[in-house]
Order: structure tokens, then sequence, then C-alpha cells
């Protein structure tokens, strides 16, 4: 009959060495599952600070936009149809999101259009 002889390596048996080793294992587990949760808790909170961004450039824009409207619409007989093609233009690529950051420089012209 053959005897089960306990096998040491370095000191310990190879179920000591196992236990030792799943030990490691479920704490390495451990930490990267907080290391993931805490990842998953700054990307929501990049997505929140990503959606306040969003609404205060609309917020911008839409304030921007109505500057130009609110000078076009009070002094449109003051202005060539010219200038208001371009503050129209203005407007719309300030409401698509290609110009932010610019604002006109508000004057009416010197010459109003003659009337015909």
């Amino acid at each position: 009959m053959a005897t089960k002889e306990k096998v040491e390596i370095k000191g310990y048996t190879a179920e000591e060495r196992a236990a030792i080793s799943q030990a490691e294992l479920r704490a390495s587990a451990e930490e990267l599952e907080r290391k993931s949760q805490h990842l998953n808790a700054q990307k929501l909170d990049i997505e929140a600070q990503q959606k306040k961004l969003q609404q205060d450039l609309n917020a911008y824009r839409k304030t921007s936009v109505y500057r130009v409207l609110d000078f076009i619409a009070y002094g449109v007989e003051r202005l060539n149809p010219s200038t208001i093609r371009t503050l129209l233009v203005h407007c719309m690529n300030k409401l698509n999101g290609n110009i932010d950051g610019i604002e006109c420089t508000l004057k009416y012209d010197k010459e109003a259009p003659k009337k015909a």
C-alpha cells in the first residue's frame, strides 16, 4: 500500500501553498474590483460634467444669438441687407456650434439704406 507523503516546497506543503495562493488571488481580485468600481464612479462623474458643459454651451449659444437677433430686430431699418445676412449667418453658425467664443461687435451702419 502506498503511503501519502506530504510534499513540502520551501517549508510549506502543497496544500498550504495552494491556500496561500488562493488567498493572494482573492485579494488581487478584490483590489481589481475596487479599482473597477472607482473607475466606473469617475466615468459617471465625467459624463455628468460633460452633460452640464453641453447645457452651459447651449445656454451660451442661445444668449449670444438672442443678442444679435435683438440687435437686428430693433435696428433693421438702419442695417444694410448684407450686414443683416452676415449677422444671420453668424447666428446659424453659432447655433450649429461652429464658432463658439466669437462675438460680433454690433453697431449700426453709418448710412442707413435708402428707401426706394
